[in-house]
């Protein structure tokens, strides 16, 4: 399961019902508040999702790919 036990696929449906995007968002500092951190793309290109497990640690130069 990808992005952890609360994002659940009908959670993402009911969210995006409501007004809920996708988007990217350059890591220079901490994310915005509000938001779910789904991928972190790193700089060399690896794709970091977060798992039902774990969830990566955003650094700078990251692109974090968020539902907010």
């Amino acid at each position: 399961m990808l992005f952890g036990t609360e994002l659940t696929g009908a959670e993402l449906k009911r969210r995006y019902a409501r007004g809920a995007h996708v988007r990217t968002h350059p890591v220079t500092g901490p994310l915005p508040h509000g938001v779910d951190l789904l991928f972190l793309v790193r700089p060399d290109g690896r794709l970091l999702p977060v798992t039902r497990t774990a969830g990566p640690t955003p650094r700078v130069g990251d692109v974090a790919v968020l539902l907010a």
